[in-house]
């Protein structure tokens, strides 16, 4: 299990114990420090990674605000626990992932976490799905094991609804998260074209194109959309 770590910044001593308290109850979450005030955590950052911070807004100093609009917002995911329910707008537009109203209680903090244990999951595979193109390959998880595909084997893309099945020139199955749209919006998949709601061909492995449908040099058939022909014909032209 992947553990994310966090920090706490608020100036209530019995918030800041509050909070660890309750957070305690996630193994995939790990404590690193607290901070009365947000300058002396600002300084930590410098030097630090940072997965998580559970920040309150007012305080001495810099508030909760000030410091969000500081930090970098890629470098870490913020959750604002504070007493002051008109900042909330403010706080979104900071990019925080929740915004809690205090006095703080255990069902809040459940709701909230639930929520981030799953955006976190789906960053994390984004994440890995980003970096293994530099690789000119495909890593993904399938059950158990991680499972590489090259980038340059694929012959087409089936849409599953909320997901991608990549298929290579031996047969080769792997599938990904994000749908066809998706997958062909990234760049890395270029070469691809969609020549139906539900397939994309890699262009380089067209062999014969049909009236309603395209072979593959991999012998496969893929159906031709009406409204897709024309496209594909002037990609290949």
């Amino acid at each position: 299990m992947k553990k994310y770590n966090y920090i706490i910044i608020d100036d209530d001593d019995i918030d800041r114990i509050a909070v660890n308290f309750y957070l305690k109850n996630y193994p995939f979450l790990e404590h690193r420090v607290s901070f009365s005030n947000a300058n002396d955590a600002f300084s930590y950052l410098e030097n630090n990674s940072i997965d998580l911070i559970f920040l309150d807004i007012d305080m001495p100093g810099m508030n909760g605000l000030e410091f969000q609009g500081k930090m970098k917002s890629d470098l870490s995911t913020t959750i604002f626990i504070t007493s002051h329910p008109e900042f909330a707008v403010e706080g979104f537009e900071l990019e925080a992932f929740d915004y809690i109203v205090k006095p703080i209680k255990e069902e809040r903090i459940d709701k909230c976490i639930k929520r981030l244990e799953e955006y976190l999951k789906i960053k994390l595979k984004a994440k890995l799905f980003e970096n293994s193109f530099k690789e000119g390959a495909v890593m993904v998880k399938q059950g158990r094991d991680i499972t590489g595909i090259r980038l340059n084997e694929i012959v087409y893309i089936e849409a599953l609804k909320d997901y991608s099945r990549l298929i290579t020139f031996d047969g080769k199955t792997v599938t990904i998260h994000g749908n066809l749209a998706t997958t062909l919006r990234n760049e890395n998949f270029s070469g691809f074209i969609r020549v139906h709601r539900s397939f994309a061909v890699q262009k380089n492995y067209i062999n014969l194109i049909r009236t309603s449908e395209i072979v593959l040099n991999n012998e496969a058939v893929i159906p031709l959309g009406l409204h897709y022909r024309e496209n594909l014909i002037n990609a290949l032209s």
